[in-house]
């Protein structure tokens, strides 16, 4: 069975290199990009089972990431990795999208794998 793709989009690359490698450790194949419009290019739906993204990213921010990437792939989980993700909290949960607060690498990690074991 090939590894769970996830797409990890964050413009901070130490934040970025540390969920990757965190993740990757627990099998999981991952994709890093810098940033929203990185992240739409290299998007096709089907390509990968979770996104991960920062919500504070300069041009555009997780949740309109989020947005943008839903409308391509309605049923795609995505996960919001951030220090201050309290003000996005009553969107996100709107729109269906989980939320782990920075650098809480574990948290993340069994938000995904909650997510994946109920689809």
């Amino acid at each position: 069975m090939d590894a769970v793709r996830i797409l990890v989009v964050d413009d901070d690359a130490a934040v970025r290199d540390a969920v990757c490698e965190a993740l990757s450790g627990l099998g999981y194949a991952t994709e890093p990009v810098s940033g929203a419009g990185e992240a739409l290019d290299r998007f096709h739906p089907g390509r990968y089972r979770v996104v991960v993204t920062d919500l504070a990213m300069p041009v555009m921010d997780g949740l309109q990431l989020a947005r943008r990437l839903r409308a391509l792939e309605p049923d795609l989980p995505i996960m919001i990795f951030s220090g201050s993700p309290s003000a996005a909290e009553p969107e996100a949960e709107r729109f269906g999208v989980g939320i782990a607060r920075k650098p809480d690498v574990d948290a993340l990690a069994t938000l995904i794998e909650r997510t994946l074991a109920g689809r």
